[in-house]
This record gives C-alpha cells, structure tokens and sequence, in this order.
C-alpha cells in the first residue's frame, strides 16, 4: 500500500512486527 506523502506499515510474520518506512 503506497500512499504519497504517508509512512507505510508493513506487517511481517505471524508475530506482527511492524515495520514503518
């Protein structure tokens, strides 16, 4: 999900972690 102008947040692995770029 790319939205201009916003972080995104990747959901990765059953555990959840969140990552924000």
């Amino acid at each position: 999900n790319e939205q201009s102008g916003k972080s995104q947040t990747v959901i990765v692995g059953p555990w959840g972690a969140q990552v924000s770029t």
